[in-house]
């Protein structure tokens, strides 16, 4: 059973980074102020929708707290599995994965139960 593990590093050598524990807003395009919002991976939500979940709107100033915030807020909704957000040159651009829905349910194994009704 292996409880831990230790890496040596000679000077000189950089430490590779996880790619998850990245910020998904980059410090330095974090601020300015929201020209357009752009809504991609939306396949059954309207982007309409999306947009109105969130805490910014076009004209507002945004920084990496408020970025944060609305990627919280979306999340909360749990309409999505996954959700980007990127701030570049103006564009608000949130990248959503909707989670699957169910779109059939199948009963098995009921033959004997036919022409009988459910007690009330």
């Amino acid at each position: 059973m292996l409880l831990g593990s230790t890496a040596l590093v000679a000077p000189g050598m950089a430490l590779a980074q996880d790619p998850a524990a990245q910020p998904a807003v980059p410090p330095a395009e974090a601020s300015g102020t929201v020209q357009r919002i752009i809504v991609r991976g939306n396949e059954r939500i309207e982007q309409s929708t999306v947009v109105s979940y969130l805490p910014i709107q076009p004209g507002e100033p945004v920084n990496a707290e408020r970025l944060d915030l609305a990627l919280k807020t979306l999340f909360q909704t749990d309409l999505f599995s996954d959700v980007k957000i990127d701030f570049q040159a103006g564009d608000l651009i949130i990248t959503v994965v909707e989670n699957p829905i169910i779109n059939r349910v199948i009963f098995e194994g009921n033959s004997g139960l036919k022409g009988r009704q459910a007690p009330r």
